[in-house]
């Protein structure tokens, strides 16, 4: 007989909390990185496009890496990248590949018999010549023979029959050139062809189709070019093609399909025929490209991964938009699109197992975000109700019957701490009297006033646990500066008291939140000379002991979003502050008590036996009991946080098996408890997806 059981919000296992509050051992702890906001796969697998980046495919293998953009300390100043992905648009996904062992911007690559080689290019002081091969086996880069021409940036490349073509470029003194060199991999020889027979350039556009290169367009000592060539490697000859129709706009983008070129600039997106010598005007994105964009090609389709900027008015990494052209039906469809999730922050609030924060809901069931149709601006959650303004007031919606009900007027001045049981408390948020704290009791529908804040905090991380909410880190105006001071709160006497300072330095915006028995506060920023730096470092606090804990750093980040579900802790999203291009992240966290539940002894009672299959499982398991249950018996499903995930009553178990339900449970590790009296007995069962 099937046995199903009920999901629970807010039940524990005393024993393992209490043995969660006296573990210190938080080593094994660890961030385990989800789909990105608004991607298919974890953020750091997927390319952020760079200025000057290079990009190269040969058939549905494509590789894009390496770039530069402004520093935040000076529009003047570059920072370089040497980061690698690789796209395979026949399984559509990104993978991470070893970095390139130089940073730089302004290189060249070409594919050789499914080899990538790179090289050439410039960072802040260097003009390079080197060329470096990529061993996909062995995920390593192995130098080869420097180019001979001399250090080289803004080159162009394309590959012929097994041999790679450098064409043009700056030299050491910023000179155009017109020189063409052949590298055969083979010999790992570099040999000097006929130059280029037109006007020498720069960040030229360049392709191959068959036995023929093309070269074109790009930047010479006079300005904007528009001439376009072609490249015979068995006569070694340049010959003049149609010219490019109209003046370009940076970025300037190429890449085959077929026996077609394809050419798209900032506006515009042009087809070049090499058969009838004709460039045709295509559909191009409905899009402004900013200069962080790649391109490139698969064997049927082109590829455009960019950052845009017309919904925004500003390029902000990672507002980052991948876009596929067909050349049959002329049309452009989007593969993924993280604008509507740039800059998401702030704290979220739980629903029926969900979380809601910034007008989105994330299910933890299938990793899936959806649009918050209520068009609610969320801030608290307690019991089955959520409270929000919605149609601009103040609302309470409960879940059970699916009512909004107004509720008593909430001032917008004011921001929201934490709930300890059926209050919310807060604090003003400007202006005179920002230390002031309010409570709002859901029950009476009151507010009132409580004893004021330790200090005047702005960007304040804040948390409860149990009985008592907890504050600390922000702006302190009492000394003009980020504080790391904490402190609790005790809601029955209205009494703050210093707690354990936050370790490392002291910071604002940091992220808050609370699972269980433990709160949580790391990232964020200081304020430093000309500059705002961003922290990495995460802490979890034990108030049992008044003591912090390290936990692994996260990518560092201000005003990060977080939310609990279930007690499980996610982390991801908001920006990095930059004077010149303010970044946006769609990394996406939670993090992995496995190991610290692992450890825990669970005392067992009596000898009784029972098995649980298939295991792993995924739909459902079956529980195998021996003789010595009495004729009822509970079990319990439990996760890794301690949380019980759902119970049943079953009768005349002993000797006998039980099909369970468990397809709604999310894949990973969990305990079957079987309770008998006094006496229980657990066992371990993962759920794959």
């Amino acid at each position: 007989m099937k046995q199903y059981f009920s999901f629970l919000s807010n039940t524990h296992i005393r024993v393992l909390v209490c043995l969660l509050f006296l573990s210190n051992n938080l080593s094994a702890q660890t961030w385990r990185e989800l789909n990105g906001l608004g991607l298919p796969q974890p953020a750091s697998q997927i390319h952020v496009p760079y200025t000057s980046g290079v990009s190269v495919s040969s058939g549905n293998n494509c590789y894009v890496g390496t770039g530069c953009r402004a520093d935040q300390l000076s529009a003047s100043s570059q920072i370089y990248f040497k980061s690698f992905h690789t796209y395979n648009a026949t399984s559509d996904s990104w993978s991470r590949i070893a970095d390139f062992p130089i940073p730089r911007a302004n290189a060249v690559g070409f594919i050789l018999n499914s080899d990538l080689f790179v090289g050439l290019g410039n960072d802040l002081t260097t003009n390079y010549n080197d060329l470096w091969a990529y061993d996909s086996l062995n995920n390593v880069w192995t130098q080869k023979a420097n180019f001979p021409g001399g250090p080289r940036t803004a080159a162009s490349a394309f590959s012929i029959s097994g041999m790679g073509y450098i064409v043009g470029g700056l030299d050491q003194i910023v000179n155009p050139l017109a020189e063409c060199w052949q590298y055969n991999p083979l010999t790992n020889i570099w040999t000097q062809k006929n130059n280029f027979a037109g006007s020498a350039r720069f960040s030229a556009v360049a392709f191959s189709i068959g036995s023929n290169g093309y070269f074109g367009l790009g930047n010479g000592s006079l300005g904007v070019l528009t001439d376009f060539w072609e490249y015979n490697s068995l006569s070694d000859s340049w010959t003049p093609k149609s010219s490019f129709p109209q003046n370009w706009d940076y970025p300037i983008i190429s890449f085959p399909i077929g026996a077609n070129g394809y050419v798209h600039d900032k506006y515009s997106f042009w087809e070049f025929d090499p058969a009838a010598n004709q460039w045709n005007q295509k559909s191009n994105v409905q899009d402004t490209l900013s200069d962080f964009a790649n391109g490139f090609s698969g064997i049927n389709q082109g590829f455009l991964l960019y950052v845009s900027s017309n919904r925004f008015g500003d390029y902000r990494p990672n507002k980052i938009v991948f876009q596929q052209y067909d050349p049959l039906s002329d049309s452009w469809s989007i593969k993924f699109d993280t604008r509507e999730f740039a800059g998401l922050s702030g704290k979220g609030i739980e629903l029926e197992g969900k979380a809601y924060v910034g007008g989105k809901v994330y299910n933890p069931i299938n990793q899936s975000w959806q649009v918050d149709t209520s068009q609610t601006s969320w801030i608290f959650s307690t019991g089955s109700s959520g409270y929000g303004l919605h149609n601009g007031i103040f609302q309470e919606y409960n879940t059970q019957t699916g009512i909004w009900t107004p509720k008593a007027n909430f001032p917008q001045d004011r921001i929201f701490l934490f709930c300890i049981g059926t209050d919310a408390f807060f604090m003003n948020y400007y202006g005179t009297g920002m230390d002031t704290v309010w409570a709002y009791n859901t029950l009476t529908d009151t507010w009132s006033s409580r004893n004021v804040a330790p200090f005047d905090l702005d960007g304040t991380a804040s948390f409860s646990i149990g009985n008592k909410g907890y504050l600390g880190t922000g702006w302190d105006d009492n000394i003009s500066w980020s504080t790391n001071a904490f402190y609790e709160y005790d809601p029955v006497a209205d009494i703050w008291t210093p707690k354990a300072n936050v370790p490392g330095q002291s910071r604002e915006n940091a992220v808050g939140i609370s699972s269980l028995s433990r709160g949580y506060i790391g990232m964020g920023d200081i304020a430093l000379t000309n500059v705002v730096a961003v922290l990495r470092d995460f802490y979890e606090y034990n108030p049992l002991l008044d003591q912090w804990d390290t936990l692994p750093e996260l990518p560092g980040r201000l005003n990060g979003m977080c939310f609990s579900i279930r007690d499980t802790i996610y982390v991801g999203g908001a920006g990095v502050p930059d004077g010149h291009y303010p970044l946006t992240l769609s990394d996406f966290y939670y993090l992995d008590t496995n190991s610290v539940i692992q450890s825990i002894s669970y005392p067992l009672q009596n000898s009784m036996g029972f098995s649980i299959f298939p295991n792993p499982a995924k739909d459902k398991l079956y529980i195998s009991v021996e003789s010595g249950f009495a004729s009822e018996t509970r079990a319990e499903i439990i996760d890794l946080a301690g949380k019980i995930m759902g119970q049943f009553e079953v009768k005349d178990i002993s000797g006998s098996r039980r099909e369970i339900q468990i397809s709604a449970l999310r894949p990973g590790i969990y305990f079957m408890r079987l309770l008998d009296g006094n006496n229980y007995r657990l066992a371990k069962f993962v759920i794959n997806e």
